[in-house]
């Protein structure tokens, strides 16, 4: 019984710390992301948001917050937007950035171009390693082993 009285006074701690909801994402069309700390996700309407949480609806696509007090916010098509702590029918100032899809790109590194002269560089270097190593791979070596 201790057991499960320490769970549920647990369960109850965590819920009580959890920032609560201050609006949901309404209507979507197109790529609407949300990052709620982590990274950014597919967010599907109905999402709860809390304040800081950033929607990201790209090129094409549209969505809407609706806050609690039952104020909408349309989200233009290639925006990023920080959720505000309180409605902007109440006063609330909605931090909203323009992007394109460049700036909405995550950076792979894999669009770095490579030329020819780099890539015999390259094997050039590893042969000259690998021939170092096969070189010194000598057996022998008369030392003793204790």
């Amino acid at each position: 019984m201790k057991t499960l009285t320490v769970l549920f006074a647990s369960l109850l701690s965590v819920t009580a710390t959890a920032a609560p909801s201050v609006a949901t994402l309404g209507r979507t069309e197109g790529v609407v992301l949300v990052n709620q700390g982590k990274q950014f996700v597919s967010a599907p309407a109905g999402q709860l948001l809390v304040a800081g949480d950033r929607v990201l609806v790209m090129q094409g696509g549209q969505a809407s917050l609706r806050f609690s007090d039952g104020c909408v916010l349309p989200i233009a098509s290639g925006s990023l937007l920080t959720v505000p702590a309180k409605s902007t029918c109440a006063g609330g100032v909605a931090n909203i950035a323009r992007v394109t899809a460049q700036t909405a790109q995550a950076d792979s590194g894999s669009n770095k171009t490579v030329s020819n002269g780099e890539t015999l560089l390259y094997v050039a270097g590893a042969v000259v390693v690998v021939a170092a190593l096969a070189g010194n791979s000598d057996s022998s070596d008369d030392t003793v082993s204790p």
